[in-house]
């Protein structure tokens, strides 16, 4: 027997009704069928769910914790059976350079293909890229958030070197991190890719780094050659900057790992779609650079 959508539904109503025979007149079913559903569920998944008594029957901690995946189940269920017109505009947040290179072909082909459900992009000053604060149903973010409930990596990204065009390191093909140890750096620390853990303790920079809390005191500070940052190969294409020039790093630099995130489980097939669309668009970009010309 394989699960169905009865199953989940049977144990959202005895977890919120705390008795079978309440959630079965609120399902219009007989006790017994409810009581079965209860069983197979259990049995489909290995675990106890409620514990029963005279009283009542609440939840196990195994309970609790399939409940959390079952309400969303349930809530996926409910988006795709939705007209497609009530799906409308998906905010896009996105704090520092959302999808680089990429960020026009994939918001141009999505909304062409999908007219009943457009993306808009729209920057935001946090961490989440407004997905916490509601302001954005979905995010393009450069690190791990611990306080979104879902999040899926998209793909892994270059590092470059802003320098000022005076800088004595201008005109390198290519950089290192040791390089870069005489160096004063300059930080964003709201939502920076960079932080000094990124250098190996022996050829860290010994100078203190310059701390700012966003894109563009950021691209200030370089520019005038306070100092020099590490960022994403996708920054000059969402911020090119007067004065600025962008050195590639070496391949054995780390890379920054570029994460879509969400906050609602209505949301989750709109966010996998857009996943999807944007592995596939970063494959072929791949896939074209690596082509002879």
């Amino acid at each position: 027997m394989g699960l169905e959508l009865r199953h989940l539904q049977a144990l959202i109503a005895v977890s919120e009704e705390g008795s079978i025979s309440r959630a079965a007149r609120r399902l219009h079913v007989g006790q017994p069928a409810l009581s079965r559903s209860i069983a197979q569920l259990e049995r489909e998944i290995g675990a106890r769910l409620f514990d029963r008594t005279s009283a009542g029957a609440t939840l196990t901690t195994t309970g609790e914790a399939y409940l959390v995946r079952a309400s969303r189940a349930i809530s996926a269920f409910d988006l795709a059976v939705q007209p497609p017109e009530s799906v409308g505009t998906v905010i896009v947040g996105y704090v520092w350079s959302a999808l680089g290179s990429l960020t026009n072909t994939v918001f141009e082909t999505w909304n062409a293909t999908k007219p009943q459900e457009q993306l808009m992009l729209k920057r935001f000053a946090s961490r989440t890229s407004g997905v916490e604060s509601g302001e954005a149903d979905l995010g393009i973010v450069r690190q791990g958030i611990a306080s979104v409930s879902f999040s899926s990596s998209l793909f892994g990204e270059a590092r470059v070197v802003a320098l000022s065009q005076r800088h004595r390191l201008a005109d390198r093909p290519e950089l290192a991190l040791s390089d870069l140890s005489d160096d004063i750096i300059v930080l964003d620390i709201m939502s920076g890719t960079t932080t000094m853990d990124l250098w190996p303790a022996h050829t860290r920079p010994f100078s203190r780094p310059i701390e700012c809390g966003s894109v563009d005191e950021w691209n200030h500070h370089v520019s005038l050659g306070h100092g020099i940052g590490i960022t994403a190969e996708s920054t000059p294409h969402m911020h090119p900057y007067p004065g600025i020039v962008y050195v590639p790093m070496k391949a054995t630099t780390p890379r920054i790992e570029v994460f879509c995130i969400w906050d609602s489980p209505h949301l989750t097939p709109v966010a996998t779609e857009f996943c999807a669309m944007v592995r596939t668009v970063h494959k072929h970009q791949l896939t074209s650079k690596s082509e002879p010309s």
